[in-house]
């Protein structure tokens, strides 16, 4: 079961994320995650966030940690991206 904790938007534009889900849950030291969804932006109405830089952070323990590697969304607003975890076998929140 995957862990998907609250996501923080730090941007001055008000955006939201849908579909966001993170596979697996729970991975060994090195093992890879899968991170995904889609980002909108209030335009008026909610419209695909095209060609953004996302940043993932974890939790390990009481630490955070950001991932190396940003995410960039698609033309429709769409984002994917498997990394590898440095930490510890546990489970994380995001």
């Amino acid at each position: 079961m995957s862990a998907v904790g609250k996501v923080v938007h730090l941007w001055k534009y008000l955006t939201k994320t849908s579909g966001f889900s993170v596979t697996p849950g729970c991975v060994r030291a090195g093992g890879k995650v899968t991170v995904s969804g889609r980002l909108w932006q209030k335009k008026g109405k909610w419209a695909p966030d095209t060609r953004q830089r996302m940043v993932t952070e974890c939790r390990y323990g009481k630490k955070a940690y950001t991932l190396r590697h940003g995410v960039m969304t698609d033309s429709a607003g769409r984002f994917h991206q498997v990394f590898a975890l440095p930490q510890n076998a546990v489970c994380l929140a995001w």
